[in-house]
């Protein structure tokens, strides 16, 4: 990948060299920043993969509340400027039934259910355009979910597709009839609504239990994916997430 990085307000950045197609994405994940080079400092880094440019964001540190949801209208705004049209949510949590064997596995988000009691959509947020009422039956592209499920396989990464619930609970029951395969992911939500009501397609995907402790209050060290790991995952996943936008 080639770098260049923007400090300050997202809402006021450019980017660097004009791609033929961009991809925007939204890390709420401290795993996820480091890949990407992101940090409190740096809140914007570019991303070149070939032809195709990574446009990307961290969110904030506070994930709910007014300044959290004028922050991600700023962002989607700055999203929006750079021409993005599809937009990769990357995050991290954990197995709602807490099976150790999901630590470090990749989590491919098919729907989620907002139980976080906040909505980037709430209040006077003047810059986002459009809709306010938005239809989510919808919310995750399924095309750029199969991208994502793709890349995992090819590069031999363990992992499984299903529900996510975006709640603040640390620990919670499973979901009835929301299938097997189910997951606490925390700040996923609210992006997703901004970039749907923004018109963008969208995927996700979470690092399961790649920060986890025991229930003894011991640390557990899971077979996670470092650094080189995340970055060579988007690396492949790129290609197939741009065609399956233009199908």
């Amino acid at each position: 990948m080639q770098t260049t990085r923007n400090e300050g307000d997202s809402s006021t950045v450019s980017t660097h060299a004009i791609a033929q197609s961009r991809v925007g994405i939204i890390s709420t994940s401290a795993s996820w920043d480091t890949a990407l080079g992101l940090s409190v400092d740096v809140g914007h880094v570019c991303q070149s993969i070939d032809e195709i440019e990574f446009v990307c964001y961290r969110t904030p540190e506070v994930n709910s509340g007014a300044d959290s949801r004028l922050s991600l209208s700023r962002m989607v705004g700055a999203l929006r400027e750079h021409d993005v049209r599809c937009v990769l949510v990357l995050c991290s949590g954990q197995r709602v039934d807490r099976n150790p064997g999901s630590l470090g596995r990749l989590f491919v988000v098919e729907d989620h259910v907002n139980w976080s009691g906040d909505n980037p959509l709430i209040g006077g947020q003047a810059s986002l355009p459009g809709e306010r009422f938005i239809d989510m039956a919808r919310a995750y592209d399924s095309n750029l979910c199969a991208s994502l499920w793709d890349a995992a396989l090819e590069i031999g990464f363990s992992g499984e597709r299903g529900i996510a619930v975006d709640s603040p609970l640390k620990q919670m029951p499973e979901l009835p009839g929301a299938g097997e395969h189910q997951a606490l992911i925390s700040g996923l939500a609210q992006p997703v609504i901004a970039a749907r009501q923004a018109g963008m397609r969208v995927g996700a995907v979470a690092l399961l239990d790649q920060d986890s402790s025991s229930s003894d209050g011991t640390s557990v060290v899971p077979k996670g994916y470092g650094t080189e790991e995340l970055r060579h995952f988007l690396e492949v996943a790129a290609p197939s997430y741009i065609d399956s936008v233009e199908v």
